[in-house]
């Protein structure tokens, strides 16, 4: 039995067994076994790293670092280089006119980018991208204008299929009839909806500019030519007059925009003065009785005075007797020292009450028209002397 051992000779270049030679190392194993060799300790690891690393520099060296000679080799082998870099690139060229030649395909080539003698695979690679690019661009604007020509078409259609339709609200009633049950009913379904929509619309507004804008939306020429104004105000509770007003205004201004109201004059002249002349009068104001029962506002100082009757009461009567003033103007030209009575030193005896009393329940049975006893005294007393 032999027994093997190592032996390094020839430099480690091939496995002895007793002075016999078994094979000897390749090179990729020799260079394998040395880096093994090298990563052993840090300190020959480090030193290799240091080797390998100036002999990186030294191949990527800038030339502008190295002598003479270094230069005059650099750049002869740069133009060796590029020598073969053409031959490749003629051969190339050579190799593909034969080929677009004998092809039937070769006539759809531009003549604009036929590559020169001198031009590389590069260039023309960046010829044949920048005829790409242009051809895109207009491949999407053939795109645009053929969906233009398509909604046109479209449109065309459309027009030439509802030539035949009917245009006006009472032809497309009459059409309308002729159809199905079920577009009438969807038609119906459709009105009353928007209906009620626009009820429920005009209900919920509360300022005057909303409910201005929805009644003009509601009173126009077609809804008059057709004779639904009446239709459409009782549907939607709008006034006959406001109607006809907006019917005016739009003749004027056509559109939907807002116009204020405009508040007329009194009709009465300086109606102010004839307004607290008439809430001074004893008999429809009393003076207080007490002498510390005044009143002041801005530092004027007036004896109190009591009302004889309410307020809608004496604007009834200042409408009848002075001429026609709207309730709130009333109200605003009263005297400040004329109050609404707040004593009870008035008369409340069982006749006056009961009499009271009678008058409430016949207004309440639809007897009277009125709850004031007095006027039905001024009634009476007028029917007697007739």
């Amino acid at each position: 039995m032999h027994v093997a051992k190592w032996c390094h000779c020839h430099a480690a270049s091939c496995v002895c067994l007793q002075g016999a030679v078994i094979m000897p190392l390749s090179a990729a194993e020799r260079q394998r076994r040395y880096r093994e060799k090298q990563k052993l300790t840090p300190q020959t690891l480090e030193a290799y790293k240091q080797k390998k690393h100036e002999y990186y520099m030294k191949s990527r060296k800038p030339i502008g670092l190295c002598d003479d000679r270094e230069k005059r080799l650099r750049r002869r082998n740069w133009r060796n280089a590029q020598r073969d870099r053409r031959d490749h690139v003629k051969h190339t060229r050579s190799t593909f006119n034969v080929d677009t030649q004998s092809s039937p395909s070769s006539e759809s080539v531009d003549s604009d980018v036929e590559p020169s003698p001198a031009s590389s695979l590069g260039a023309i690679r960046q010829r044949y991208l920048r005829r790409i690019k242009r051809l895109n661009i207009i491949n999407k604007y053939l795109k645009s204008k053929l969906r233009g020509v398509q909604k046109q078409c479209c449109r065309l259609k459309r027009k030439v299929t509802t030539a035949g339709m009917p245009t006006t609200p009472l032809s497309k009633s009459t059409y309308l009839m002729t159809q199905s049950p079920s577009k009438v009913k969807k038609t119906l379904v459709f009105h009353h909806a928007l209906v009620q929509e626009l009820n429920n619309t005009h209900r919920s507004a509360r300022s005057y500019r909303e409910k201005q804008i929805l009644s003009k939306v509601l009173s126009g020429k077609v809804l008059k030519k057709y004779k639904m104004l009446s239709v459409a105000n009782r549907e939607f509770g709008i006034r006959r007059r406001q109607t006809l007003q907006h019917l005016r205004n739009k003749a004027k201004e056509p559109g939907l925009g807002y116009i204020p109201r405009k508040y007329c004059r009194f009709k009465i002249a300086d109606a102010k003065h004839v307004v607290e002349q008439f809430f001074l009068e004893d008999i429809n104001s009393r003076a207080s009785a007490g002498k510390k029962e005044t009143v002041t506002r801005n530092k004027e100082k007036k004896q109190k005075r009591y009302l004889n009757d309410t307020l809608k009461n004496l604007h009834k009567k200042f409408c009848a007797e002075k001429g026609m003033i709207s309730y709130s103007a009333f109200c605003k030209f009263r005297p400040f020292w004329v109050v609404q009575s707040v004593e009870r030193d008035t008369c409340a005896c069982k006749k006056c009450e009961n009499v009271k009393l009678k008058v409430r329940a016949l207004h309440k049975l639809g007897e009277l028209c009125t709850q004031d006893p007095s006027i039905c005294l001024t009634v009476s007393d007028q029917m007697l002397r007739q």
